[in-house]
């Protein structure tokens, strides 16, 4: 794993022991397959990036 990790290598790592404990449905089964299969990684390119806003996270409409 990089310094900075991809969600791929996250799920690689986590997602068999969530497995244990919680079944995903269907679609989020499908999602996380699909990110785990993806073979853009590997070419260098990231097609995936998840963006955190404390701000964002914690205002209200």
């Amino acid at each position: 794993m990089a310094d900075k990790p991809a969600v791929q290598d996250v799920l690689r790592k986590f997602y068999p022991g969530y497995l244990e404990k919680y079944p995903p449905g269907a679609r989020q089964a499908k999602a996380a397959n699909h990110i785990l299969n993806c073979k853009t990684g590997v070419n260098g390119v990231n097609i995936i990036t998840i963006w955190y806003s404390p701000v964002q996270a914690n205002s209200t409409p």
